[in-house]
């Protein structure tokens, strides 16, 4: 798949995953799953809390703004098993940067997904949300390794900050229009680096409608079986989830106004 050269309009695709490929993109996730498995074991003793929630994105949101415990109980695993598996779709477009960015970290998702694969990296997580950072820096050190450097600021603000790779997970749906515009303007206008993307697969159609079709970038919608192994940690016999990557197509940093 040229990256670079389709427009990203025409890239909206289910995405088929061939056996060596698929058996790669399992590695990584029950990789991920094997270095997390403390913090999930914390987080299902303790007592749960009676909010109720259903799994719409507006209740994900109001799950994941105030009560950060419970939607990292129920669904870090989860996500953080897409998060892999989308990590090792677009690995061989990577370009190779020290510093990883991830926007609306929450307890980590994608941090922690990239962290059980990736040695030498440096990784930052960014989030309105203090408790869930807090959250984030404790799972972390209950499965040994280094907390991410956490910053509590605006989206706007991590993504002017120079940093050259940003991932989210599930941070669109959580986003109000106004943002979510102001956020496709942001990737577009940060040509220079490359971001990776994990949500609902209309979030990510959506997503992708706000980006000129002049930032080359790749989606995909992603629906499979899991083997046994990793069903039976994760508590799902499936995943389905959609992906957007932009890579870097440029080398010089335009300014955001």
């Amino acid at each position: 798949m040229a990256l670079s050269r389709i427009p990203a309009r025409r890239l909206i695709q289910s995405r088929t995953l061939d056996d060596i490929s698929k058996k790669r993109a399992f590695d990584a996730a029950l990789s991920a799953l094997g270095r997390v498995g403390a913090a999930a074991h914390y987080l299902q003793s303790l007592p749960p809390s009676k909010v109720e929630h259903g799994s719409s994105p507006h209740a994900i949101k109001h799950l994941s703004n105030d009560y950060p415990v419970e939607f990292a109980r129920a669904y870090l695993l989860k996500n953080v098993v897409k998060c892999a598996l989308a990590g090792e779709i677009y690995s061989g477009h990577f370009r190779n940067t020290r510093r990883i960015i991830d926007l609306g970290t929450g307890p980590g998702t994608f941090l922690f997904s990239f962290a059980s694969s990736l040695k030498n990296n440096e990784f930052v997580g960014i989030d309105r949300n203090y408790e869930a950072l807090r959250l984030c820096a404790y799972l972390f050190r209950l499965v040994r390794l280094s907390p991410p450097l956490l910053i509590c600021a605006s989206l706007p603000e991590a993504i002017a900050s120079g940093g050259m790779f940003f991932t989210a997970s599930y941070l669109l749906a959580e986003l109000a229009d106004h943002e979510l515009v102001r956020l496709a303007q942001l990737v577009t206008l940060r040509a220079d680096a490359q971001f990776l993307v994990v949500d609902y697969p209309e979030v990510i159609a959506r997503f992708s409608s706000l980006i000129p079709d002049d930032r080359f970038h790749a989606t995909c919608s992603v629906t499979t079986d899991l083997p046994e192994e990793l069903s039976s940690r994760m508590g799902d016999d499936h995943v389905s989830f959609g992906a957007l990557f932009a890579p870097a197509i440029a080398t010089r940093y335009r300014a955001i106004s």
